[in-house]
């Protein structure tokens, strides 16, 4: 016969990597891609959370690469400076990963990267490797996927490698969502 209401705070144990490829502006020939594929993530983290932290657990298990069967044969976009909030358009979504936090040096077997094949002018094709850290990060600082944050990766294909642009969505800042039990 009695009501009682409680709040639960909720903490997403994951990271995700959201990757949206576009090719670099003046690139006139037709790119395509073929695969997108994501390695570094790690499979295991501890369930133990306190006060704002998730340890991470020893030894790390690091999963397989995983490749987003999503990759569509759709000719790229443009990514220009006026337009650079284009990427952030679901068209141009071409992998959703998950891992749980790691932090991993960048010369590290283990660092989280990406692995993007397309097809240039549907004959010649190419596989442009990229660890997900954002450009201008200095190579002594650790790649960190945190848990409970979307990382926005624009993934963008030039005629020599892959630049990699990086926004993250921090869950704190997420929209309050209502779920009813």
């Amino acid at each position: 016969d009695e009501n009682i209401s409680v709040n639960i705070s909720l903490k997403r144990l994951a990271a995700r990597v959201d990757v949206f490829v576009l090719k670099e502006a003046g690139w006139a020939a037709d790119v395509k891609v073929t695969k997108v594929e994501f390695s570094g993530g790690v499979k295991n983290t501890m369930l133990a959370y306190q006060e704002g932290v998730v340890n991470l657990p020893e030894p790390l298990n690091f999963d397989a690469t995983r490749t987003f069967s999503g990759a569509s044969d759709t000719s790229l976009e443009t990514f220009e400076g006026d337009n650079a909030l284009i990427w952030q358009q679901d068209k141009h979504l071409r992998g959703s990963f998950y891992t749980y936090r790691t932090v991993q040096p960048q010369t590290s077997p283990n660092v989280p990267k990406l692995a993007i094949t397309v097809k240039v002018n549907d004959n010649i094709e190419k596989t442009y490797t990229a660890i997900i850290a954002d450009k201008g990060t200095d190579s002594n600082t650790p790649v960190t996927l945190d848990a409970g944050n979307v990382y926005r990766i624009c993934a963008i294909m030039t005629k020599t490698g892959l630049v990699i642009e990086m926004q993250v969505a921090d869950w704190e800042g997420a929209p309050v969502y209502e779920l009813d039990f």
